[in-house]
C-alpha cells in the first residue's frame, strides 16, 4: 500500500483552486488508505527538534519525579508503563486545552476535562505549548479542506473544535522481541485527525487484506491519520485504519502527537452530504464525550 505525501502549503495562502486540489488528494488518501505524510505543513522544524530534546529530557527523570504528574483519574500529564490494558510498552505525557470556566462542572467525573499539571522541569512546558499551538491553524485548515472535499460547507467543522484538542508525547524503549512487546498494538484512533511527528521508525498501518506496512515519517513530514469520528461523520467514505507501532530499533523511540478531536458535547452525525438513497447513514448520531470516555476506559487499567 503506497502512502502518499502531501503538499499542503497551499491550503493557508493559496488560490481557490489550489486548496481544492490540494483537499482532493486529502480526501483520496483518505479513501483510499486512511494515512497520508504532509509537507508544507509550517511546523517550524527548530519547535519540533527541541520538543524531541524535551520529550526525552522528561522521560530521563526519575520514575518518582514524573509520577508527581501523574494521571490522577483525569487524561492529563504522565502514564508511566503498565498503565493501559493491553500492555503495551510505553510511557507518555499528555496535555490539552485548559478549560474554561464551568466547563469541569459539566463533564464532572468523566476523566475528560481538567487542567494541565506540570514537571518543574525548565523549558519543558514553553516548548510543549509552543508546539501545541502550532497545530491549531493546521488543524483548522485540514478541517475546511476535509469539509470542501466531502461536499459540505468549508467552515462546517469550525464551531465543532477548539476546547478537546490534545498532545502526547511517548517514548518507546528498545524491547528484546518487538513482536512479543508491542509499543502500541493494533487500534484505530477515536478523534477525528491524529498529526504525528517522529524521531525514528516503528509506525506501521493495517491494509485490507491483514498485512502491516511501514508508514515513513522521515524528512520533515508529518504523518496524519483519519480518526473514527471522521469516519463516523463521512458514513465511511474515509478510512480509520488501525496500526501499530513496533520499535524495531536498538534505541528508544519517542513520538510527538497531535490529536483533533470534537469538544465533548458535539454530537458526531453523519454529514448529509455523505449519504443518499443508495448509501443511508451507517452511524448513529454520539456525543462524542461519550465516546472518548468510553474508549479511555478501555485502554486505561
Amino acid at each position: 500500500m503506497h502512502v502518499p505525501v502531501i503538499d499542503i502549503s497551499r491550503l493557508r495562502d493559496g488560490a481557490d483552486a489550489e486548496r481544492r486540489r490540494v483537499a482532493r488528494e486529502i480526501g483520496d488518501a483518505a479513501r483510499s488508505v486512511g494515512f497520508f505524510c504532509v509537507t508544507g505543513h509550517g511546523m517550524p522544524a527548530d519547535l519540533l527538534a527541541e520538543g524531541f530534546v524535551q520529550a526525552r529530557r522528561f522521560f530521563a527523570l526519575p520514575e518518582d519525579v514524573k509520577e508527581r504528574v501523574a494521571f490522577r483519574g483525569e487524561f492529563r500529564g504522565y502514564a508511566g508503563f503498565g498503565s493501559l490494558t493491553n500492555g503495551d510498552v510505553r510511557e507518555s505525557f499528555d496535555l490539552g486545552v485548559d478549560p474554561p470556566p464551568g466547563v469541569e462542572d459539566r463533564f464532572a467525573g468523566r476523566a475528560l476535562v481538567t487542567r494541565n499539571r506540570w514537571p518543574e522541569l525548565p523549558a519543558f512546558r514553553e516548548t510543549m505549548l509552543a508546539c501545541f499551538d502550532e497545530s491549531f491553524a493546521l488543524f483548522e485548515a485540514m478541517h475546511r479542506a476535509i469539509a470542501i472535499d466531502l461536499g459540505a460547507n468549508p467552515e462546517f467543522f469550525a464551531p465543532q473544535f477548539g476546547r478537546n484538542y490534545g498532545m502526547r508525547i511517548t517514548r518507546y524503549p528498545a524491547v528484546a522481541d518487538p513482536h512479543a512487546a508491542y509499543g502500541a498494538s493494533a487500534h484505530s484512533d477515536f478523534g477525528n485527525l491524529t498529526l504525528l511527528a517522529e524521531d525514528a521508525p516503528g509506525l506501521e498501518l493495517q491494509t485490507l487484506d491483514g498485512a502491516w506496512v511501514p508508514v515513513d515519517g522521515s524528512g520533515g513530514a508529518l504523518v496524519c491519520n483519519i480518526g473514527d469520528c471522521l469516519m463516523r461523520w463521512s458514513n465511511g467514505t474515509y478510512r480509520s485504519t488501525r496500526h501499530r507501532v513496533l520499535n524495531l530499533t536498538d534505541r528508544d523511540r519517542v513520538s510527538i502527537g497531535f490529536f483533533a478531536n470534537a469538544d465533548l458535547d458535539v454530537m458526531i452525525d453523519v454529514l448529509p452530504s455523505c449519504t443518499s438513497a443508495e448509501r443511508p447513514p451507517r452511524f448513529a448520531p454520539v456525543e462524542f464525550g461519550s465516546y472518548m470516555q468510553s474508549m479511555f476506559s478501555e485502554d486505561y487499567a
